[in-house]
Formats: C-alpha cells, sequence, structure tokens
C-alpha cells in the first residue's frame, strides 16, 4: 500500500465516493416537497367501482 499507484488508487476512489456522497446530499436536500393534494389523489374507495365513478362524474354527482 506504500507504491504510488497504490495510493492514486485510494485517492481516486476516495475522490469519486465523496463526489458520489455529496451528490446524494445535494439531492435530498433540493428535493421539492410534495404538495398536500397529491398524497390523497389515488385513494380507493371499495364500496365502488371505477364505472360508478366516472358516471356520477359525467352526471355531475359528485
Amino acid at each position: 500500500m506504500n507504491s504510488e499507484d497504490g495510493r492514486k488508487r485510494i485517492l481516486w476512489l476516495a475522490a469519486i465516493g465523496g463526489v458520489l456522497v455529496l451528490a446524494i446530499v445535494f439531492i435530498s436536500v433540493a428535493a421539492p416537497e410534495p404538495t398536500s393534494g397529491t398524497q390523497n389523489d389515488f385513494r380507493i374507495n371499495p364500496e365502488s367501482t371505477a364505472i360508478e365513478d366516472a358516471d356520477a362524474t359525467q352526471a355531475g354527482d359528485t
């Protein structure tokens, strides 16, 4: 590990690892937060079917 090639290899691996860690931290910090409406948009209603829901929506019975 005292050879010049070994030190260069470890330096490159550390540099690449550091860049990857910084990228992950940046992505997680800069990611937009979900709006409150998007979490409830796809709720399943077991009491009705999709066809009944579509018919009610078209008739204006929502």
